[in-house]
């Protein structure tokens, strides 16, 4: 969690430095590409990404929550 976290924190400052009020895919991609994270070099990576996105799909639904 402690990865997905600060890839996330990362994703969300590419999203606000191109002006996006959401993380798209669009955004996400150029963030991974700029950190050079490729998630297929992961042993796993089918696994690992569901479990990503899962945790960013949670982190979404708390930050809303907490915005409210």
């Amino acid at each position: 969690p402690r990865i997905a976290n600060r890839i996330l924190k990362r994703v969300r400052d590419f999203s606000q430095v191109f002006g996006k009020s959401k993380i798209d895919l669009e955004v996400t991609n150029k963030a991974l590409d700029a950190l050079d994270i490729d998630l297929q070099e992961f042993e796993g990576a089918d696994e690992k990404v569901r479990k990503l996105a899962y945790i960013l799909d949670e982190l979404i639904d708390t930050l809303k929550i907490a915005l409210k």
